[in-house]
């Protein structure tokens, strides 16, 4: 009987993160397409500042640790390019997100790509959305020539315990 229970509360605390890690993803889906149309005018503007005050306000109000705009495709790999990928806030080392090759995956409209990653204790969530690029404009005839990705990152790490609360 033990065993039983125990079976049972296996499958349903897998089946209940399951569900938690699904409307996580959800959530942060629905923040990058809210924020995606001020944070690709403020990067193009050069108005970081703009886009250090949305993750501020995010990391206020959602559980978003940071966000990146890798600038990804031929010259992304060059210094120039690479200088182009930002993650803020500033200095805290999230532009290293865009050389995740899960980031690559993301460089074509309607291919966000989302994945999950532990470290230590911590649990963290990646989702990368397009912004634009090269397949997204077609004035791209000598324009751009590579895409642009938004990257959010997020901490899932009280999702470990929250299965208790299941029961």
């Amino acid at each position: 009987v033990t065993l039983t229970a125990l079976a049972a509360a296996s499958v349903q605390s897998m089946m209940e993160e399951k569900r938690l890690i699904a409307e996580a993803n959800t959530r942060i889906a629905s923040i990058a397409a809210s924020v995606e149309d001020t944070v690709l005018a403020s990067y193009h503007a050069k108005r970081l500042d703009r886009i250090a005050k949305i993750v501020e306000r995010l990391r206020t109000q959602q559980p978003v640790l940071g966000l990146s705009v890798c600038a990804m495709g031929p010259s992304a790999s060059s210094s120039a390019g690479a200088s182009r990928s930002i993650g803020f806030p500033r200095g805290s080392g999230w532009e290293s997100l865009c050389r995740s090759p899960m980031t690559a995956r993301a460089v074509h409209p309607d291919k966000d790509i989302s994945w999950s990653a532990s470290h230590s204790s911590q649990v963290f969530h990646y989702y990368a959305h397009f912004l634009e690029g090269p397949a997204h404009l077609a004035r791209a005839s000598g324009g751009i020539q590579e895409s642009l990705v938004l990257v959010l990152a997020q901490d899932l790490s009280y999702l470990r315990g929250r299965w208790v609360d299941s029961f």
